[in-house]
Order: C-alpha cells, then sequence, then structure tokens
C-alpha cells in the first residue's frame, strides 16, 4: 500500500529544555542552502521540511523542491519572503509541502519515519496567529496547527497539554489572518512546542494529497496571557558548523553577542555542558570532550534565551 510521505510521521519529539523558549524566523525571512545545492529551508535550527528527500533522487529530473523560499510580492504579506509549500509526488508518493519545528531525518526504508517532532518550549501561549493563502487541487485541504506536549514523569509518555489547530477546505485567493485560540486540557507546562504547516491536511487519507496543491505561509505569532506578543521574528538566528562536528564546532549569530554562553543538552533533556561564547558574532569551541550524540544547544544572554538549535557531534 501507497503511503503519504507528508504525515504518517513517528511522533517522536526532541529533547526537553527547563527554559522560556521563543523560536526563530518565524517570518520566514531567512533561508539556508543545502550543501547539496538541491534546495533551501528556512533558517534558525528549529525549522524541519521534507525537502532532504531531494538528496536521494538523481540530479537528472530533479522534482520541484515541496518547501521553497518566495519573494514575489503578491505572495508575500510581510518582509521579502513567506514559505511557498506545494504538494508534489517523489518515488511515486504524495509529499506535501510542510514547514515545522523539529528535525527531517530522512530514513530510506521508511520514508514517513523521517519526520521529527517538536522543539523545547515552555510557555502557554493563548492564541496562535499568522497568515496564509491556499490553492487547492480537486478538494485538497490545508493544516495549520501549534500543539503543546509534556513529558508524563510518572507514565514516562508524552502527553497534550494544548492545542490550536485549523483545516482550510476551500481556496483562499488573498492572505488572510488566522487566529487561533490554544484550547488547554491540562494545568500542567509544557516543554515543547509542534508548530505545522502543511499544504495537505488529510494524511489519515492515502489518496486524499493532490499535486499541485500550494500554500503560502507567512508571519507567525504566539499571543501570550498578557495580551503582548512574543516577537518571534527578532530571535537572533545561530548557525553551527560544521554539522556534523567532530573535534571543533563554529558557531556564528546574525546578531554580535555580549557575554553570551551556550548550554548542550543530551536527548534525555540533561545538561551536558555549558561554554562562554566570545563577544561579537562568531566564536570556535573545543567540543573534543563532549560524547558523540545529537545535542540540542541553547543561546543565553542576559539570563535570557536568545537562539536554539541542533547539532550533531562524531567522533
Amino acid at each position: 500500500m501507497k503511503k503519504s510521505l507528508l504525515f504518517l510521521v513517528s511522533l517522536s519529539f526532541l529533547t526537553n529544555i527547563n527554559a522560556q523558549m521563543s523560536l526563530p524566523n518565524m517570518a520566514f525571512e531567512q533561508w539556508t542552502t543545502a550543501a547539496s545545492g538541491r534546495y533551501e529551508n528556512p533558517s534558525g535550527g528549529i525549522w524541519a521540511t521534507p525537502n532532504p528527500t531531494l538528496d536521494a533522487l538523481p540530479a537528472i529530473g530533479l522534482p520541484e523542491a515541496p518547501v521553497k523560499k518566495e519573494s514575489a510580492a503578491a505572495n508575500v504579506h510581510g518582509g521579502s519572503f513567506a514559505a511557498k509549500l506545494k504538494t508534489i509526488t517523489i518515488f511515486g508518493l504524495k509529499a506535501a509541502g510542510t514547514v515545522y519545528t523539529g528535525a527531517f531525518v530522512f530514513n530510506s526504508s521508511n520514508p514517513t519515519a523521517s519526520a521529527k517532532l517538536g522543539v523545547p518550549f515552555t510557555a502557554r501561549p493563548d492564541r496562535f496567529q499568522g497568515w496564509l493563502k491556499y490553492a487547492p487541487v480537486n478538494g485538497d485541504s490545508c493544516l495549520v496547527y501549534a500543539r503543546f506536549i509534556r513529558k508524563n514523569t510518572v507514565t514516562n509518555q508524552r502527553e497534550q497539554v494544548g492545542i490550536a489547530r485549523k483545516v482550510y477546505t476551500t481556496a483562499v485567493s488573498s492572505f488572510v489572518q488566522f487566529d487561533l485560540p490554544v484550547v488547554y486540557n491540562s494545568t500542567e507546562t509544557p516543554d515543547s512546542i509542534i508548530l505545522v504547516c502543511t499544504s495537505s491536511a488529510a494524511a489519515e487519507n492515502l489518496n486524499a494529497p493532490q499535486a499541485g496543491s500550494t500554500l503560502y505561509i507567512d508571519d507567525l505569532a504566539l499571543v501570550m496571557p498578557n495580551a503582548t506578543t512574543l516577537d518571534l521574528s527578532a530571535m537572533i538566528i545561530v548557525q553551527t558548523f560544521p554539522n556534523p562536528a567532530t573535534d571543533k564546532l563554529t558557531v556564528t549569530t546574525a546578531t554580535p553577542l555580549q557575554q553570551a554562553k551556550i548550554a548542550f543538552y543530551a536527548p534525555d533533556g540533561k545538561l551536558v555542558a555549558m561554554k562562554d561564547l566570545e563577544n561579537g558574532t562568531a566564536t570556535q569551541l573545543d567540543i573534543t570532550e563532549l560524547p558523540a550524540a545529537t545535542y540540542m544547544y541553547n543561546i543565553w544572554q542576559d539570563k535570557k534565551t536568545i537562539g536554539v538549535g541542533k547539532v550533531t557531534i562524531q567522533h
């Protein structure tokens, strides 16, 4: 049976960090070209897409990336760019254009298990907002949602704390704002957030995604209980390289740092190391003492988290 490459994903989560989190690049203004040169992904260290699947294909006849940077004025709500999400066909399977918080690790034996959803977050927003346009094909529908998760320390299971969700079943010819209340089913504080925007929503119906359905997403935001909006687009962009790294790791930021630190967290959420970052925009770190693993990292300055990302260390 064919499976939708889009959404039958493993609901596995990245490590937890017990700190207030904001999310970078929610206006999709910054993009990074893949090492293969075949596609771009949103920058910021927390966004993922199915685009890396293209690295497994022959260069000849390479299909369009399901997620692309969009610059046409009619398809951008604010700033210079938006995210264009388009359902395509890869390996004979429907792959929706999807941007989400988490990671995409291509699994050639089971492509539907490639998406790892969630990044650390410990707030309880009132609302999830953003702007979208949508052009469905053959009755397709798109989906946007914010889901807040925590780990139950008694059962050791992941549990939903709250969710904001909407499906659009008809065309949206010009940008409209979605303003979705977060419905909480628990008084607990979440430790992770999953944001998902996808051009084809009905993953449970394996024939539902329609190639060509196109969704434009821009200017996402989370509104806090005091009616203020987290200026998530103002979070600094952090890049680490090489990734994977062996003995040295270079950390660069778009904004100069002052007396900042970087914290590395293991997959079980344990703080493994805290290192000072040089004042300015670049630091080379000695990481030889860190065990080989995939780490979430936090950039701290003035007792605030100003950046987050993920890096793999291999010795």
